[in-house]
């Protein structure tokens, strides 16, 4: 018995011995991997943004993103006045008169004076500024604040409410100011860091940071939502934001703060830059935007009209109405048509098609390809101009 236990505790150490052997020549061979905690993991299919050198946390330096970014915004200060009996905003009275009589230091009959403030941002070194079209709607008088305290007055070039949109220009010739870049919003990911700057609530030059939350939010928020494709994102906008930039961590403008969500916590939208550089031209020679019409009423494809209609995929815009004499009409175009390419691009979804018409003058000829009853149709149409509002191309 004692001789079958020394033998047991024989065996073991010997089979002890040869693990522990093991493990020394495989770690001098280096065939156990190691592990090194600086080494960032590799990801298959996307790119792996790392945080600048000498970053201790692992995040972008948004600190030198916010020095690249915070001397190219303004702060716009309006001053709106009010002659006796006009009201606020095409209002026909001050509420506030018809409950409590005249405001303090406000005498019957004198001119109101109001004033509001906003954001805005130099997109060249000439002094244009790019702001939202109601942080200027009703000023009489504006200027703007750089983040050194500098004040200058500016004029208002162009204007589009459609799109919400003003452009600004500095009236002192000879000073240069620095412009942010102008990126592309169709590139932007959902995901992807984010950088708001701004006046809110009067704090002049505030950074936030966040994320794209989501892309195409359509609020019905401006005087024709047909071009509503609002940037949503949860850094932090506030009364005041609107007219600020929206900025990547490469510096540039992917969109215009434009609107929050007070009932909810960080949903604020902003406009796609991709939208500002379509218009700009136009602002800046004419002072407004004329857009191209075909007079249809579209909506996206859905899996019931996919399935309805026979159709291979659910790209395209749907044909709900034609409007009687306009230009649609006029080249044939019907109900239950498809839209799915013009003049040769390719027509993923009504946005699509909106934005391609909108950006065309108003008697340019285009040609689009349609689906009707399984077939494919070409149409040539003379787009006139656009005068309404709603979800029409």
């Amino acid at each position: 018995m004692k001789a079958e236990r020394q033998r047991l505790f024989s065996l073991a150490a010997v089979v002890v011995a040869a693990v522990l052997f093991g493990m020394v020549i495989a770690g001098g061979l280096d065939i156990t991997p190691g592990i090194d905690a600086q080494k960032p993991a590799e990801v298959q299919g996307a790119e792996v943004q790392l945080a600048p050198a000498g970053s201790a946390t692992g995040l972008p330096d948004f600190a030198a993103l916010a020095e690249q970014v915070v001397p190219s915004v303004v702060s716009v200060f309006n001053t709106d006045v009010e002659e006796p009996g006009e009201g606020q905003r095409g209002m026909p009275s001050d509420p506030f008169h018809f409950f409590f009589g005249p405001r303090e230091g406000e005498e019957e009959g004198e001119p109101t004076v109001r004033r509001s403030s906003g954001s805005g941002f130099f997109i060249s070194s000439a002094g244009e500024v790019l702001t939202n079209y109601h942080v200027v709607q009703d000023a009489d008088r504006i200027e703007i604040e750089l983040a050194d305290g500098s004040r200058y007055e500016v004029k208002v070039v162009g204007r589009d409410p459609e799109t919400d949109l003003a452009l600004l220009q500095v009236e002192q010739a000879g000073t240069e100011f620095p412009a942010l870049r102008l990126g592309r919003s169709e590139t932007a990911r959902v995901g992807e860091w984010v950088m708001a700057v701004g006046n809110p609530l009067n704090m002049e030059h505030t950074v936030t940071v966040g994320v794209v939350s989501a892309k195409e939010r359509v609020l019905g928020l401006t005087e024709d939502r047909s071009f509503e494709s609002f940037i949503q994102t949860d850094a932090a906008i506030n009364f005041g934001n609107s007219g600020g930039p929206l900025v990547n961590l490469r510096g540039e403008v992917i969109g215009i703060n434009t609107a929050i969500n007070v009932r909810g916590q960080n949903l604020g939208f902003a406009v796609p830059v991709d939208v500002a550089t379509r218009i700009l031209p136009q602002l800046r020679s004419s002072g407004k935007v004329v857009r191209g019409y075909l007079g249809a009423m579209v909506r996206n494809v859905d899996q019931k009209m996919q399935e309805a209609f026979g159709l291979d995929t659910r790209e395209g815009a749907f044909v709900d109405n034609v409007l009687p004499g306009h230009a649609a009409d006029r080249a044939g175009l019907e109900p239950g048509d498809v839209v799915i390419s013009i003049d040769g691009r390719r027509v993923k979804d009504t946005r699509d098609l909106i934005d391609d018409v909108s950006s065309k003058a108003p008697g340019t000829k285009v040609h689009l390809e349609v689906i009707r009853e399984g077939r494919t149709q070409k149409l040539t149409v003379e787009l006139e101009q656009r005068q309404g509002s709603g979800e029409e191309a």
